[in-house]
């Protein structure tokens, strides 16, 4: 599948980096780590119907070229948004990613 030039959106990466906590366990920072061109489309297939069931509302399909640097767990910013990669499909021609909202708006602080 080619992805249309006019359809496409610029996308920032975050990518976790984790470190040792001063109290105990480890401590989890998203930091940017790229920007990716994506195609961007509800979901609306059967099979993540029935998979994940209501959270569909909350969820997007990415279509972007095949190669691109995204794996699960990465978070991306759409529409200003945080999203959580959850799934990553390869297919021979592009990477389908399925991202769930975190109900995070970037760039603030609470």
């Amino acid at each position: 599948m080619r992805l249309m030039a006019k359809d496409l959106q610029p996308i920032q990466v975050l990518r976790a980096e984790r470190k040792p906590s001063g109290y105990v366990g480890t401590e989890t920072n998203y930091k940017p780590y790229t920007v990716i061109q994506g195609q961007i489309t509800p979901v609306n297939d059967n099979y993540s119907i029935a998979a994940y069931g209501e959270r569909i509302s909350q969820m997007f399909n990415v279509n972007v070229e095949f190669g691109e640097d995204t794996r699960k767990g990465d978070k991306l910013v759409i529409n200003g948004e945080e999203c959580t990669v959850i799934a990553v499909l390869v297919y021979s021609s592009h990477m389908a990613l399925t991202a769930e909202r975190t109900g995070v708006l970037y760039g603030c602080s609470t």
